[in-house]
């Protein structure tokens, strides 16, 4: 007589699947976490890119504004320069917010422009390591 021995099914408990649960959720969010970060990170190059631009644009339009128009318009000139060409809104920050501009200086021929971020200066000041001056 031939006896056919059963095989065992060895079947995943409830715990073992807790567990997998587990440690496939601990790695969803450590990828999570670099790719907001590394998205975080594109958006201040970004910022650093436009702000670069727009800088070079309102230099340039106060040969051919006055401060005063530029104070009421300076959108409106960013846009239409060729770095706002449409595809590029150089008048926001990588985080979709429209910059802080201001115009210092009592004289017309002595203006500087200032562009700010509040966005992406906490950025720098929550992240100093990426921004380390190179001499």
């Amino acid at each position: 007589m031939a006896m056919h021995k059963k095989k065992k099914r060895k079947n995943l408990t409830l715990i073992e699947m807790l567990v997998v649960i587990f440690l496939i959720s601990i790695i969803a969010s450590l990828v999570s976490y670099k790719i907001k970060d590394s998205l975080d990170y594109g958006r201040a190059f970004k910022t650093q890119q436009s702000k670069l631009q727009l800088q070079q644009v309102l230099d340039f339009s106060l040969q051919d504004y006055s401060v005063s128009q530029l104070r009421e318009s300076w959108q409106e000139v960013a846009l239409k320069s060729w770095f706002g060409n449409g595809k590029n809104d150089i008048t926001k920050d990588g985080w979709k917010r429209t910059f802080v501009v201001t115009f210092t200086g009592e004289d017309e021929d002595n203006v500087e422009v200032h562009i700010s971020s509040p966005r992406y200066e906490a950025y720098r000041q929550k992240y100093p390591m990426y921004f380390q001056e190179s001499s």
